[in-house]
């Protein structure tokens, strides 16, 4: 199986687990799958932790829109009734606990962290997750 098959397989697993009326938010990677593999039958709220709340399943290839994407930067869907908003009242929408699951990418952890973007820890993230991640890190 490869890496591809590999991230299907969890996605599809992943979806599984979805109850119908659940409130979902999806980090980047492998989350972002999950909306191509909701059993039938089961309608939930998906949420990407950029801002959009009602996303659908991956667009069919050539019926992209640029201006509609995940916090992954892959191409979504947006289902009636959807709404945008901006990635700090995501982030509170997460914390304050409106949501019932959240899938997120599994990280890498280290004992000691160094900043400041010249770090070991920033030259493998995104340049975006660095503040959001320095939220999370404890001081060592």
């Amino acid at each position: 199986m490869d890496k591809y098959q590999m991230r299907e397989v969890i996605a599809k697993r992943a979806a599984k687990e979805l109850h119908d009326g659940d409130v979902v938010n999806l980090g980047i990677g492998i989350p972002t799958l999950i909306p191509n593999y909701l059993p039938e039958g089961i309608s939930v709220t998906l949420q990407t932790e950029n801002g959009a709340m009602g996303m659908g399943p991956t667009p069919e290839e050539g019926k992209e829109d640029k201006n509609l994407i995940n916090a992954g930067g892959g191409a979504i869907t947006l289902n009636p009734g959807a709404c945008t908003f901006d990635s700090a009242t995501s982030f509170a929408i997460i914390r304050g606990g409106h949501v019932n699951v959240s899938f997120l990418v599994p990280c890498r952890s280290m004992r000691r962290v160094t900043w400041p973007t010249g770090s070991s820890l920033a030259r493998w993230l995104p340049v975006w997750a660095v503040p959001w991640i320095s939220l999370w890190v404890p001081s060592a």
